[in-house]
C-alpha cells in the first residue's frame, strides 16, 4: 500500500513539474526562515541567562535632560558607584564599576595573543557568575592579579597551569594570574571578554578619578537584594 502511495506521488511529480517544483521551494524556504527566526528568539529570550545572578542584575543609566529632550545612556559618572553604596547600600548585594571593553596584547615570553578585556571592581566575578575552571574568582581582590578565560590561558600556556604565572598586558603592566575561567558565550554582554583586570590597580587611570563628578567613562551594574524590587 505504502509503496502504491509513493508512485501515485512521483508520477504526479513527474506530471506537475513547474508547479511541484515551486510548491517545494516554498515549503523548503518557509521551514528554514521559520527555523532561523526561532532561533533567533531563543537566542534573544536567553541573553544574559548564562548569569545565574540574571533576575537580581540590573545596569544603572543615566538620564540627561537638555532643551532638546532627554538622552538616556550607559555611561555614568564613576562616584556613582559609592554614592549609591552611601545612600543605598542596604538594597544591593553586590555592585561594580566596569569599563568598556578595551583591546590589549597579553604576552608571556616572546608570545603574544591580542585580546579583549575591562577593568572591573572585585564584586564583577561573582556577580556576573564567571564559571572558575582553576583558581579563585575571590584572589581578584588583589590589585595586581588579574582573570583570564580558558582560550586566552590554552594560546599563552597551552597545557600547563598558568595559576599565579605573570602576563604582561600591552607591554608595560604585569599582573599574577589568579583565576581561569570559561569563555562567556556570545548571547552575553560581556561574550569575547577574555581579559578582567581589577579596577582598583594603580595603573588604570580612571581608578584615580572615583570623586570626580564630570568623569563619565565607565559602566555600573549592581545585584539586588532578596525581596528588593527592582522599580
Amino acid at each position: 500500500m505504502l509503496k502504491n502511495h509513493f508512485k501515485i506521488a512521483w508520477r504526479s511529480l513527474q506530471k506537475h513539474r513547474t508547479s511541484s517544483l515551486i510548491n517545494i521551494v516554498g515549503l523548503a524556504a518557509g521551514m528554514a526562515i521559520a527555523l532561523v527566526i526561532g532561533l533567533f528568539v531563543m537566542d534573544e529570550v536567553n541573553f544574559d541567562h548564562y548569569h545565574t545572578n540574571y533576575p537580581r542584575l540590573a545596569e544603572v543609566l543615566l538620564s540627561q535632560s537638555s532643551p532638546e529632550g532627554t538622552d538616556i545612556q550607559p555611561t555614568v559618572a564613576t562616584p556613582v558607584g559609592k554614592g549609591l553604596q552611601d545612600q543605598y547600600g542596604d538594597a544591593f548585594a553586590a555592585m561594580s564599576l566596569v569599563s568598556y571593553p578595551g583591546d590589549h596584547i597579553a604576552s608571556v615570553g616572546d608570545k603574544q595573543v591580542s585580546s579583549a578585556g575591562v577593568w572591573a571592581q572585585p564584586d564583577f566575578p561573582n556577580m556576573f557568575s564567571l564559571r572558575m575552571v582553576a583558581g579563585s574568582a575571590n584572589a581578584f581582590k588583589d590589585p595586581s592579579s588579574v582573570l583570564i578565560a580558558r582560550s586566552l590561558a590554552k594560546a599563552l600556556f597551552g597545557a600547563a597551569d598558568p595559576i599565579n604565572k605573570t602576563i604582561r598586558l600591552d607591554n608595560y603592566l604585569d599582573l599574577k594570574i589568579a583565576g581561569v575561567y570559561d569563555d562567556i558565550p556570545l548571547n552575553s554582554s560581556f561574550s569575547g571578554i577574555t581579559v578582567v583586570t581589577p579596577w582598583d590597580n594603580p595603573a588604570y587611570s580612571y581608578m584615580n578619578k572615583i570623586t570626580d563628578w564630570d568623569n563619565h567613562g565607565c559602566r555600573m551594574f549592581v545585584q539586588l537584594k532578596p525581596g528588593v524590587d527592582l522599580a
